[in-house]
């Protein structure tokens, strides 16, 4: 009984949480949540969607040390690190100090995809996990919509990243955090130019071609694809788009014209380049002609 009673503090109130602000959003919400012919979903039902309320609860314990900026550790001796975010080092001290604040000494939910945590356990052991507070607040997104974080993900976790674009949607419209700076803001054509190389950025852009060549394909967004910015994608490590017409490929001609967001480190390669590594790391923010979907997550196993 007293497993369920804990058990119910951490599930019923995260919902309204959600979905409340996802309210907020406004108008950028209807890329996801009402443009049915361009709405991204799988096609069978995935293991997560909106919230971390759609994966399994596997701990529940008071915070006894904040390590670092994304990773708290219990009194019972477990040590997590929040999924889907990357908190710049230059907002290090400041997201500590929103944890030393509003979650030391307090007791959180943990929840993972799946139900095997040693399965989501990082290279030094750390188990990646969305936490959510006794009021059912997700930490999360209280961190992005503060601008402390990123919403940010990996081939390996992308779970939870499109709910919390709309929380970093946020906090860029408020200028809060890291958005209050330039070093963060972002780029565009002309931008990505500058001293981006080797750092996380998020590009915006329209895409002028896409192409492919043996196992990887394209996105350039410039005259000249050998100096402009370019996205890449190995298709060896990323599954193919799913089109509504039945066509798998990484370089749809639906995609030529259309404006996009990617977040990643930025590289040179005949220009600046990010590579994509997992599908929702791009946001299309014009409606596509065609419905294209995200591969459902066991696809990235077997393609």
């Amino acid at each position: 009984m007293v497993i369920m009673s804990i058990f119910s503090k951490f599930r019923v109130p995260v919902l309204a949480a959600v979905f409340g602000a996802m309210m907020v959003g406004g108008a950028s919400l209807h890329v996801y949540a009402q443009g049915q012919k361009y709405l991204f979903l799988p096609n069978k039902p995935r293991p997560v969607q909106t919230s971390p309320f759609d994966l399994e609860l596997i701990d529940v314990g008071v915070v006894k040390e904040i390590v670092k900026s994304d990773t708290l550790r219990l009194e019972n001796g477990k040590t997590y690190k929040l999924d889907n975010i990357r908190v710049p080092i230059q907002l290090d001290g400041a997201a500590l100090d929103f944890l030393n604040k509003n979650v030391l000494g307090k007791k959180l939910g943990f929840y993972i995809v799946g139900k095997d945590p040693s399965a989501r356990a990082d290279h030094v052991g750390h188990i990646l996990a969305h936490a959510v507070t006794q009021e059912g607040e997700w930490l999360q997104a209280l961190m992005v919509s503060r601008g402390l974080a990123w919403a940010n993900g990996s081939k390996e976790s992308r779970d939870l990243v499109l709910p919390l674009f709309k929380y970093e949607d946020l906090a860029r419209s408020q200028s809060l955090g890291l958005w209050q700076s330039s070093e963060f803001s972002i780029k565009d054509n002309e931008t990505i130019m500058g001293d981006t190389r080797n750092s996380f950025q998020i590009f915006e852009g329209q895409i002028r071609s896409v192409s492919e060549k043996k196992d990887f394909a394209f996105y350039n967004f410039g005259k000249d694809p050998k100096t402009d910015f370019t996205i890449v994608i190995n298709g060896k490590q990323v599954p193919q788009f799913h089109l509504s017409d039945g066509r798998r490929t990484l370089a749809p001609d639906e995609f030529k014209g259309k404006k996009i967001r990617i977040r990643g480190w930025v590289t040179e390669n005949n220009g600046p380049m990010i590579e994509l590594t997992y599908q929702e790391q791009i946001e299309f923010l014009d409606p596509l002609s065609a419905q294209i979907q995200y591969a459902p997550s066991d696809l990235w196993a077997r393609e």
